[in-house]
């Protein structure tokens, strides 16, 4: 199985710790061309750095770990690509993204899950 995931800070790493145990083929991708270097710290050869979202076309599983408000583009542009998607915090920022998200068809639904932890959030207080 190839995962790919999108982000490298913070979840991601805790994320991509958790994969390297299983000896997969991972993509991970940043979109700063810059930090694709300083990420390469790993001597896993089943690990790829990368800032070019289309070589995480060849994965079946995505994580998207990124800042919020990037989680509905990643959503949109995966879900096109018939993948299964893992989205960290909420789904999207406001009303007009949830619109777009429950009219996604079953299919696509189906194929995406949503790692939110209600109790941290604002609504939940």
């Amino acid at each position: 199985m190839n995962i790919g995931i999108v982000g490298y800070r913070n979840h991601s790493l805790k994320i991509l710790n958790i994969l390297k145990k299983y000896k997969l083929s991972i993509i991970v991708f940043c979109y700063k061309k810059k930090l694709i270097n300083k990420l390469k710290i790993s001597e896993n050869k089943n690990i790829i750095y990368t800032s070019d979202i289309n070589e995480l076309k060849k994965t079946n599983v995505i994580f998207i770990t990124s800042p919020n408000t990037t989680h509905l583009k990643y959503i949109k542009f995966f879900s096109e690509h018939n993948k299964y998607i893992f989205c960290e915090k909420p789904p999207c920022t406001n009303y007009k993204e949830l619109k777009f998200l429950k009219n996604l068809n079953k299919i696509n639904k189906s194929k995406i899950y949503f790692n939110f932890n209600y109790t941290k959030s604002n609504t939940y207080k």
